[in-house]
């Protein structure tokens, strides 16, 4: 896995942090080259971290960093923004593989 993917003793990856936080801009970084499909120790994807916090973070600012990173990761995972604003358009590792990780 590359280092960018690195996932520390939760299991949690730099996009799980960011994401987690609200960082957008963060994240946009982030999805040049970081797998979104990754799964903490939870069971979470990044995206599932954002959403959780969207919906119970404080503060609001956290709240609405949190919603624009859930409708980047939306569409990044939807293709809907050009596969050169995230790089190579390679955004889901094999699931089963994080998923038994921490199973």
């Amino acid at each position: 896995a590359a280092a960018i993917d690195h996932q520390d003793n939760d299991g949690n990856t730099a996009l799980h942090y960011a994401s987690y936080h609200g960082f957008d801009e963060v994240v946009s970084a982030l999805l040049k080259e970081a797998k979104t499909a990754i799964v903490n120790k939870e069971g979470k994807t990044a995206m599932q971290w954002a959403e959780q916090q969207a919906r119970e973070g404080f503060p609001t600012s956290k709240r609405e960093g949190c919603l624009r990173v859930v409708q980047l990761l939306q569409d990044y995972k939807n293709g809907a923004k050009t596969s050169s604003q995230y790089g190579k358009g390679e955004d889901e590792d094999p699931q089963p593989t994080s998923k038994l990780r921490y199973q």
